[in-house]
């Protein structure tokens, strides 16, 4: 074979080699520009889900508790190339007012909103855990010694306006306040809880069995004069055990009441138990109505050791929700990628009544 056929197949072979390794590398590329454009696409979702929870926020800046927003469609829009498509858009959410439970049938609002309470571990619950059992412990707060917590018993109006618990048509009201569990402390699932914390309450009498949770109603008249409503319950002195003892409508939320209350519920006010207070809850001249409760005596066992903290929960029959203790912002990003549609939601929890935000993400 001459030497021109010689260089001929090795020129071949040169250049099959110099293919593959070009075929190899363009792939690896292709492989690396697919890999940063996904990581790009993630973090635009991520950007345009806070975009939009930041909007939410700013619109909320003049109305009340209780001012929700249904889906808001493409509030944040992002054309990447200019051809008029938008690759990049997010949607928000606000939630802000009692809402009924998914596994209840009465109609009965609950605040927390269902999905958002404090009780269960940290991460365990989001807006979306809407169709856990009332008694779920993301369905109600934690509240500590020491702390308090300001429940709004009105609503806004749509317009930044408010409206009373006699607009909302209030039939009844139940503050309910447990212990947390002894065993399962903080797990998501109540089915896990077989045994709660028990207060000490001595022997039952007025000395030992102590006041554990204050709570009062404030309020003012459409005049701008405060009105305050705090318990404020005598007791009977009972002759035959010759001692000091509640009477039966009192309304303090005691050591004994707490343990052994039916379905926790420590405070009913409603048009047959406790009038008065219902009366004024009502009034048509009072606005901006709340209840303020804070835990005033260390919570202790009868083993002497501190239980961590209570649970509360508050129930309301009426025709409209009052509003929560937060909004709960809730902002949606997506991406048009090269493999599908990302996605990321973004949540922001925002105090209705002055008190302490939280910023969270879902997963994926």
């Amino acid at each position: 074979m001459s030497k021109p056929a010689y260089s001929l197949i090795f020129a071949f072979l040169i250049m099959t080699v110099l293919m593959i390794i070009a075929t190899s590398t363009v792939e690896h590329v292709n492989e690396k520009l697919v890999f940063y454009r996904e990581m790009e696409g993630g973090a635009v979702t991520k950007l345009a889900a806070e975009s939009a929870a930041e909007q939410a926020i700013l619109m909320m800046k003049d109305y009340n508790a209780g001012y929700s927003v249904d889906l808001t469609e493409d509030a944040f829009q992002l054309d990447e190339d200019g051809d008029g498509t938008y690759e990049t858009w997010a949607d928000y959410t606000v939630y802000s007012s009692a809402q009924t439970n998914d596994t209840a049938t009465d109609g009965t609002f609950y605040t927390p909103i269902p999905g958002t309470g404090s009780a269960a571990s940290l991460g365990d619950c989001s807006i979306q855990d809407d169709d856990l059992s009332v008694d779920h412990p993301c369905n109600w707060n934690k509240l500590l010694y020491g702390e308090s917590v300001t429940i709004p018993l009105y609503t806004d109006d749509e317009f930044g306006g408010i409206l009373t618990p006699s607009d909302l048509g209030l039939t009844s009201l139940y503050l309910k306040v447990r212990t947390p569990c002894s065993d399962t402390e903080g797990q998501p699932d109540e089915a896990d809880c077989t045994a709660r914390f028990e207060l000490d309450s001595g022997d039952g009498s007025l000395e030992q069995d102590n006041s554990v949770v204050f709570w009062q109603l404030i309020g003012e008249t459409t005049d701008g004069t405060t009105v305050s409503v705090v318990p404020d319950d005598d007791n009977k002195y009972n002759t035959r055990t010759s001692r000091y003892e509640r009477w039966t409508d009192n309304t303090e939320v005691y050591e004994d009441l707490i343990n052994s209350a039916s379905d926790s519920v420590v405070l009913e006010i409603s048009s047959s138990s406790n009038p008065d207070i219902y009366n004024t809850c009502t009034a048509l001249d009072i606005e901006s109505l709340t209840m303020q409760m804070n835990i005033v005596t260390p919570l202790i066992d009868s083993s002497g050791s501190s239980i961590p903290y209570l649970e509360w929960q508050l129930s309301t029959e009426s025709t409209s929700p009052f509003g929560d203790t937060k909004a709960v912002i809730m902002g949606e990003g997506y991406h048009q990628g090269q493999n599908g549609i990302f996605y990321y939601p973004f949540v922001v929890t925002r105090s209705t009544t002055e008190e302490s935000t939280n910023v969270y993400t879902l997963s994926n």
